[in-house]
């Protein structure tokens, strides 16, 4: 249980359900002798197994990496090395495909290689392959789809479908999950609903600067549009005040949209946004 926990520390997802056992919707007898079926609820984290799931998001950064590492070699003038890890990325990229990329659901997931199965828990990790150019065009236009219909809210991109205690579940969402998910999906052409995903977390974040005069490490997504924002909760430690990739992330989105304001946007996306 240690060495998972620490897994999922590692994987900078700490925590999420998204690393615990999934387990199906249990049945129990009401009073009056008939069958209902209750709803699933998150599960415990007795039951955490990271070092059971493949992650989408880590083997996609991994195929980034190994095709970096061709590309270097390659200008270096190593062939042979640059040879291999063109052949490792590829056949990454084919894994992924093969094991992770949910045809019906139009998502990517993890992959359970103990009980070898894709997961179910759909994640804001599905972005990760968008952002390094993993995905085809017709699998970008999938997971477009799915992400709008599933994981957008009127405060930006969940992390996960689930609402838990932990701090990478509803209602919390992240800043780099947001940045990744906005350019990638500008990539395969999707400008509308990365600026719709960009507009409402600058808006989270603007919320909550112009009542407190700071930016924070996570945000709790808004339910309706206009609604109060407010700073993330879960996890094992207070809410950090002046978050890195928060601060990153919301300077680089309104570099790119200087006229955005807390309720919306003025002017169109420039042109070399992907820049």
């Amino acid at each position: 249980m240690y060495r998972d926990l620490r897994a999922a520390c590692e994987s900078g997802w700490d925590l999420s359900t998204r690393w615990l056992r999934e387990s199906a919707p249990e049945t129990t007898p009401p009073r009056n002798g008939a069958t209902r079926h209750e709803a699933p609820t998150a599960p415990s984290l007795a039951s955490i197994c990271t070092t059971d799931i493949l992650p989408v998001d880590l083997n996609a950064l991994l195929y980034r990496l190994e095709l970096q590492i061709a590309a270097l070699a390659r200008k270096a003038g190593d062939a042979a090395t640059a040879r291999n890890f063109e052949a490792l990325a590829a056949d990454r990229r084919s894994s992924i495909n093969a094991l992770m990329w949910h045809t019906k659901a139009g998502a990517l997931y993890d992959y359970d290689w103990r009980h070898g199965k894709r997961r179910d828990c759909l994640t804001a990790a599905c972005v990760v392959p968008l952002f390094v150019g993993l995905t085809d065009d017709r699998q970008a236009a999938a997971l477009a789809r799915t992400l709008r219909e599933r994981l957008l809210a009127p405060g930006g991109l969940a992390s996960t479908e689930c609402r838990s205690d932990q701090q990478w579940d509803r209602p919390n969402g992240w800043a780099p999950l947001q940045w990744m998910a906005v350019l990638g999906l500008r990539c395969h052409g999707h400008t509308e609903l990365a600026d719709t995903i960009a507009h409402r977390w600058l808006s989270t974040v603007a919320g909550l600067y112009e009542r407190e005069g700071k930016l924070v490490e996570k945000y709790v997504l808004r339910v309706v549009e206009h609604e109060s924002t407010h700073g993330g909760g879960g996890g094992e430690y207070l809410l950090q005040d002046g978050f890195g990739w928060t601060n990153g992330v919301t300077a680089a989105m309104l570099a790119l949209h200087p006229t955005h304001t807390a309720h919306g946007c003025k002017a169109h996306t420039p042109s070399d946004w992907h820049r």
